[in-house]
């Protein structure tokens, strides 16, 4: 789960050389992120929805909201005290009513399946291919995701930070995850928004496809890897 806030550029639709089955790579898991992979990607006027629920400015909210986020997400603070420590940056009375709405208006900037996504991953399981989701997740959410999405209890392991206590790209999350599958990195792929994210796990061997969009992942999957089409 990424919280840069921007706008991503089109997925490139130049054409790609696919390459004949033996030569592809043999694949047994798939570990995808929920941020932004899993969910949509966040709509730029949900953080502003944010902003204005806190009484701040844009960028001072959007500047403290990124800063202080990896200690929420490691589960080293909880909601109250992230959004406490945002409101009080921003010279805001932290206040129970504008806390819990900001927790509920956080919580549904994440949650906006992208149903392309989980169909594949629900279809990967079935054909016998294990799958996983690595996550950057603060408890308030994961308390949200797992009560209402239950496709998430069929995945053969869910490692987020907030239970292991280290966060990506941190190398300890991803070995968190590959001990957890059972199976070597060289025989997994990760699908993640960030490329910090994809960097780190192509450091231990993991191959990794910084996603943008099923289409664009469709792409490179097709090209590369021996596993059931996307889109």
């Amino acid at each position: 789960m990424s919280t840069t806030i921007l706008m991503r550029p089109l997925p490139s639709r130049s054409a790609v050389r696919i390459l004949p089955p033996t030569m592809k790579k043999a694949v047994r898991a798939v570990v995808v992120d929920f941020g932004n992979v899993m969910s949509l990607p966040v709509d730029p006027n949900a953080f502003e929805s944010l902003a204005e629920i806190s009484n701040m400015n844009f960028e001072g909210f959007a500047l403290a909201y990124r800063s202080n986020r990896t200690d929420f997400d490691r589960g080293t603070i909880n909601g109250h005290a992230y959004w406490s420590r945002i409101l009080s940056l921003g010279d805001v009375a932290p206040t129970a009513d504008i806390i819990e709405n900001l927790i509920r208006a956080d919580i549904d900037c994440w949650t906006n399946i992208n149903s392309a996504m989980v169909d594949w991953v629900i279809r990967l399981k079935r054909e016998g291919i294990k799958t996983a989701v690595l996550s950057n997740m603060p408890a308030d959410i994961l308390e949200y995701i797992e009560s209402v999405f239950p496709w998430l209890a069929e995945l053969d392991a869910r490692v987020y930070s907030c239970n292991v206590g280290s966060v990506k790209p941190e190398l300890e999350i991803y070995r968190h995850c590959l001990q957890a599958l059972g199976v070597p990195a060289a025989e997994v792929l990760f699908l993640d928004d960030s490329a910090d994210n994809t960097k780190a796990a192509l450091a231990l061997g993991i191959n990794a496809l910084t996603f943008e969009s099923p289409q664009q992942a469709q792409r490179i999957i097709e090209q590369s890897y021996q596993l059931p089409a996307l889109v």
